[in-house]
């Protein structure tokens, strides 16, 4: 083993080194001279306005179809006149909480003003009736309807095409007949409609004229639509039907099928029916024959809470 033999600690001595300060010296501010730019005008270049020449494009007459032949039918709209006519139709009365029903007159549009002082108006509410009396006679399924119970009004719909309501039937009487009803927890009673001194249990109203423009099936079908709601016991509510849909049953197609049955019914029955033959002409057919369309409107009644009924 080789003896371990330690080196001595030699300090190197500290050694400082003098401070030299460097002389400042100060740069002399020199001035730049300011020297403007002469403003040179760029010359304004006007370019040539240069008219296109007109180019009519050839007009291409597109195909006339059964659509666009209802649409330009059905471009001008009767008028509506709302004149009061006590003497066409009885008056309804108008109790402390009733609608008050108007009579109109459905007017043809300007275009087709045709003069009609030797004319009578077509009173469509009255024909209506007569019909809806003459289908009670003749199906027995609806033998229970009593027209002098049922009134009939009409409406005016926006437009004169088939898509929207063509008719409704409204009844003044809650669930069973009873004139108290439950909406939401609230008990209400309908507005009370008197005519004649005769309190009616349904309103039966046609939109004019999109219900006259429909064809003759349609029109006598939808008319055996609205008498079939109507309910078997005739107390002022509908036909209900078992289940969640009451009004037109699990399938509608069932309920239209049964109106298509009973409308086919009445068609065989004999003699054959005449007081259907109005719904053969249209509206403006109607309206070149008479010169106006007469029928009663009237609001429909409201729900009174039974405070304030009190």
């Amino acid at each position: 083993v080789w003896p371990l033999t330690k080196k001595p600690l030699t300090k190197k001595p500290l050694t400082k080194k003098p401070l030299t300060k460097k002389p400042l010296t100060k740069k002399p501010l020199t001035k730049k001279p300011l020297t403007k730019k002469p403003l040179t005008k760029k010359p304004v270049t006007k370019k040539p306005v240069t008219k296109k020449p007109l180019t009519k494009k050839p007009l291409t007459k597109k195909p006339v179809t059964k659509k666009r032949r209802l649409l330009q039918k059905t471009k001008t709209l009767p008028r509506l006149s709302l004149r009061k006519k006590a003497k066409r139709m009885a008056r309804a009365k108008r109790t402390a909480r009733s609608p008050s029903p108007r009579q109109v007159r459905l007017l043809p549009s300007r275009r087709n003003v045709v003069d009609s002082t030797d004319r009578i108006d077509f009173d469509f509410c009255g024909a209506m009736r007569d019909l809806c009396e003459d289908i009670s006679r003749r199906v027995p399924e609806l033998s229970h309807v009593v027209m002098r119970d049922v009134l009939v009004c009409i409406t005016r719909s926006r437009s004169g095409g088939r898509t929207g309501l063509w008719a409704k039937l409204t009844p003044l009487r809650f669930e069973g007949g009873t004139r108290l009803g439950m909406r939401r927890g609230q008990r209400y009673v309908i507005e009370p409609l008197v005519v004649d001194g005769r309190e009616q249990l349904y309103i039966l109203t046609f939109c004019l004229p999109r219900f006259l423009n429909l064809t003759y099936r349609e029109k006598l079908v939808t008319v055996f639509h609205e008498l079939f709601h109507i309910g078997p016991q005739f107390d002022g509510d509908h036909r209900r039907f078992a289940g969640r849909y009451h009004m037109h049953s699990p399938r509608a197609e069932l309920f239209d099928s049964e109106a298509e049955r009973l409308c086919d019914l009445y068609l065989a029955t004999s003699p054959a029916p005449l007081a259907c033959r109005f719904l053969r002409h249209r509206c403006p057919t109607l309206l070149a024959r008479h010169g106006a369309i007469t029928g009663l409107m009237i609001p429909v009644p409201k729900l009174i809470p039974v405070d304030e009924a009190a």
